[in-house]
């Protein structure tokens, strides 16, 4: 699974989860599980932890990042 760090919404970024099987030289790999994509994700993701979180309808990956300063209303978007 990578994860990558993407300028989006009104908080600045947003965290993106996609599937790969290719890995790159400047990607970092956790736990032969996690690719983070590049060197400016893994400053904005440095420290944090991922928790995998099971629902009744469904289940997600969740970034808990200690470097957030704010979140915007929805959620989605943040600044570090």
């Amino acid at each position: 699974v990578r994860l990558s760090v993407k300028p989006s919404g009104c908080a600045g970024f947003k965290y993106d989860w996609d599937y790969t099987d290719i890995i790159n030289p400047e990607d970092k790999v956790i736990d032969d599980l996690i690719v983070i994509k590049g060197a400016g994700a893994q400053l904005a993701i440095a420290g944090s932890t991922v928790d995998y979180i099971s629902k009744l309808f469904g289940s997600e990956l969740r970034v808990i990042n200690p470097n957030v300063q704010d979140v915007c209303g929805c959620g989605v978007s943040f600044t570090v």
